[in-house]
Parts: C-alpha cells; structure tokens; sequence
C-alpha cells in the first residue's frame, strides 16, 4: 500500500533522512534510507574580461573567442551564455571554472557596436 505524504516547509542548509520499508504477505521485510541535503542558495557566477579589453576589434573577429569564468556551482553544472543572440554552453570543471568558444562566423556576424552577453548556471535536480 502507497501513502502520499505532505511534508512542511524544508529548512535551507539541513540534511534529512528518508527512508522507505516495505514487507510483503509471507512478513519479509527491507528497508532503505538515503541522506538528502537541501541547497535553495544560488549559486555565484562570473564572467572573465572578454578578449583583453572587453572589446573585440576587426582582426579578433576573425577567430573564435574563448569566454570563461568561474562559478560557485556544482560539478558538472551546465553554464549557458547568450552572447550576440545565440546561446553557448559550458560545463562547470572541478576547479568552478567554465569555458567555451565562440565560433568565428558567429563574431564576424556581430559586425560593428556593442553586444550583450549574459550567463545563467542550470541547477540539477534531485
């Protein structure tokens, strides 16, 4: 037999426990537990100086630019970047850095004035 269960609000930074048992008609029983720990803080993300100057000129634009930064995300945490109206990934390493590469096509294709760029950090579920 299922039961739903409603929880009360869970606190931020504290770990709980769940565990689930069952037993079957012949009264063998098993139980599991697992740890589970609730995180509701954003993490921090920045992005480092694009190209030295935070400015691309014409020569720059004809290669790819690598766009990197650091996060206070989790491991493996996908970083998505909008840069020039197209959308970029990264993958947070062990060290909370990112990086990705913009293509040369995809800066030629800026042409002339500013760009916005903005970063978000994709949190996992579970």
């Amino acid at each position: 037999m299922c039961r739903r269960q409603t929880f009360a609000a869970l606190a931020d930074g504290t770990s709980y426990t769940v565990s689930a048992s069952a037993q079957d008609s012949a009264g063998n029983s098993a139980t599991a537990s697992r740890s589970v720990a609730v995180d509701l803080t954003a993490p921090v993300i920045s992005i480092n100086t694009v190209s030295t100057d935070d400015r691309l000129n014409a020569a720059e634009q004809q290669q790819p630019l690598t766009l990197n930064g650091s996060t206070s995300a989790e491991v493996g945490q996908t970083v998505t970047v909008t840069f020039g109206g197209k959308t970029y990934t990264a993958t947070v390493a062990a060290n909370g850095t990112w990086a990705l590469n913009v293509p040369a096509a995809d800066l030629a294709a800026l042409g002339q004035g500013g760009a916005d760029h903005y970063r978000q950090r994709e949190r996992s579920r579970g």
